[in-house]
């Protein structure tokens, strides 16, 4: 399934109401690094705008609609870059991103990638001091450099500016579009005042764009926008965490995204086991309220995890590992009810997982166990132990299986056998030495 969505965009006519930074930035080569999530850019501290690329008070026509990718190639920045289709629209559509000190601004960059030429604006919105309207300005550029990444620089443009009414009015008595540099622009109008707002709209020429590296920096600020995909976070829980063999595991797992539903959207089940790497074991889809849910009947113990896929404007997410383990499943029974003390009677069953593995005969003597002799199942699982016999009565056995990485220990059902003080009693006369029999 392919996430789209379409982008309702800010108006230009009002002053900027931006969200104060709360991304989880970091910082290299000087700058700091603030990922944007899809087109949630208030998070980010930018803004969505759109613009006639001719005449800023024409309202454009058509919807251009919002994409992530991953790359094209290498991205300048992360593994994604986000930009719209401008199929049957009119205008440029981009980010601009606020500077309290427009009058120290020194760079004024971003990354482009289109399959042809792209025509755009270089735009900027200033907040001149005592002033109710706001000044705007553009500035034409153009990357001809189609299939590749190619950088625009429009530190040293000048833009051309107009002023605008606080009710989005040109005012004429401004004396028209003035020619300047952002930095020289607003030193020469009063300062810094409420700062400004500047980026890059693309699509003047309907041609569909990406964007990338978005890099603005002031005196205060130097910030470098990483534009990618829609975070998901997952989440996944297992209902009985401790099974036998050949019991089912329900697994129920879930996935959100400040996209909204991901219905449809792809996922794996991961799995590790001791001494093992991570395998993809299961893949699935989630449904209409993001949830999904895998049975499994795993043979030993391990851990889960659940891990929706990245696509081009989804990021790839994991769960917590969720440990569960498995215990072994023992059959045993004895071969005689009766037995003479002195004499020993066998004791055979089966161990599942199959494999060679220890085998403990217990006896249990005063509300507790002991045991009495061990053994070791054979590659198939089977096993035969002679037990040894002495004190009389009627004595209660079960058979132990240690636990070890794979598997949790696990025992038999009791079972009892009676140990008679003379002859009459089955079993048999001197037991074996050495080793137990293994069968199977």
């Amino acid at each position: 399934m392919t996430h789209i969505a379409r982008l309702a965009l800010v108006g230009l006519l009002a002053p900027a109401a931006l969200v104060p930074l709360v991304a989880s930035p970091s910082t290299a080569a000087g700058a700091t690094i603030v990922r944007v999530d899809g087109n949630r850019f208030g998070p980010a501290d930018l803004e969505a705008v759109r613009l006639d690329c001719t005449d800023t008070t024409v309202t454009p026509e058509g919807t251009p609609v919002f994409r992530s990718v991953q790359g094209p190639g290498e991205a300048p920045l992360g593994y994604r870059s986000s930009g719209w289709l401008m199929k049957d629209t009119t205008g440029a559509v981009g980010p601009i991103a606020h500077v309290p000190d427009p009058t120290t601004t020194s760079k004024i960059t971003t990354a482009v990638y289109s399959t042809s030429v792209v025509e755009g604006l270089a735009f900027a919105r200033y907040h001149a001091p005592d002033d109710t309207g706001v000044w705007r300005g553009t500035a034409e550029i153009v990357s001809d450099n189609p299939k590749k990444w190619t950088r625009i620089d429009a530190t040293e443009l000048s833009f051309s500016w107009r002023h605008f009414s606080a009710e989005g009015v040109e005012d004429a008595e401004t004396g028209g579009a003035r020619l300047a540099t952002l930095a020289a622009f607003t030193e020469g109008n009063g300062g810094n005042g409420d700062g400004a707002e500047v980026g890059f709209l693309f699509g003047c020429n309907s041609a569909a764009f990406l964007m990338d590296d978005m890099r603005i920096t002031t005196a205060k600020t130097d910030r470098r926008f990483d534009l990618e995909g829609f975070k998901t976070v997952s989440s996944m829980s297992i209902a009985d965490r401790s099974i036998t063999i050949g019991d089912q595991l329900k697994i129920s797992g879930s996935a959100t995204s400040d996209f909204g539903s991901l219905a449809g959207a792809a996922v794996a089940l991961e799995a590790q086991r001791a001494g093992r790497g991570v395998k993809q074991i299961a893949t699935g889809r989630l449904d209409d309220q993001g949830t999904v849910t895998f049975t499994r009947r795993p043979s030993g113990s391990g851990a889960y995890r659940l891990r929706v896929l990245g696509t081009d404007d989804l990021q790839s997410s994991s769960s917590d590992w969720v440990n569960f383990t498995v215990r072994y499943a023992v059959s045993a029974r004895s071969t005689a009810s009766r037995v003479a003390s002195g004499n020993a009677f066998a004791v055979s069953g089966k161990v599942s997982p199959r494999g060679r593995t220890a085998v403990r005969v217990q006896r249990k003597t005063g509300g507790s166990w002991s045991i009495v002799t061990s053994g070791s199942s054979s590659k198939s699982g089977g096993f035969s132990i002679a037990v040894p016999t002495n004190a009389t009565g009627r004595q209660q056995y079960r058979v132990l299986v240690p636990g070890n990485r794979q598997n949790s220990a696990a025992t038999s059902r009791t079972f009892s056998v009676t140990v008679t003080s003379g002859g009459g009693g089955g079993g048999v006369v001197n037991p074996p030495t050495g080793p137990h029999r293994i069968v199977g």
